[in-house]
């Protein structure tokens, strides 16, 4: 049993649950304890986030389209939200590059944009 608040830790616990169907795969999140949000009547928040994530190939380019979202107030994330509230829309791109018979560069690229916040982010990286 944790028994920690949010004014004595700036920790948080949070689950996960989710599930791959194959074409779309769902994800949860809620923060259970620790230093948690609070929501518009100064209570705690329990904040959660969901996400609907869907891959497909295009070309020879594995892709994964998602969309993410804060389903109730909380002022944890960000600015915080008065409610429901989208603040992810995802692209991104991965392949591997064969430099060589025997190594490949595994690369992605993530283009995001945070409608709450009006942010768009480009991620490239390497995967290992």
């Amino acid at each position: 049993y944790f028994h920690y608040k949010a004014n004595n830790t700036s920790h948080v616990f949070e689950a996960q649950l989710g599930y791959d169907f194959g074409p779309v795969a769902i994800n949860w999140n809620t923060i259970f304890a620790g230093a948690d949000g609070v929501n518009k009547k100064g209570n705690r928040a329990y904040s959660s986030y969901f996400s609907v994530k869907a891959p497909f190939t295009l070309g020879s380019i594995e892709w994964e389209a998602e969309v993410g979202a804060v389903p109730w107030a909380t002022d944890y994330y960000n600015d915080g939200t008065n409610g429901f509230a989208v603040c992810d829309v995802s692209l991104s791109a991965s392949k591997e590059i064969k430099v060589t018979e025997s190594f490949a560069l595994p690369l992605f690229a993530k283009v995001t944009w945070n409608p709450c916040t009006d942010a768009a982010y480009f991620v490239v990286g390497l995967t290992f």
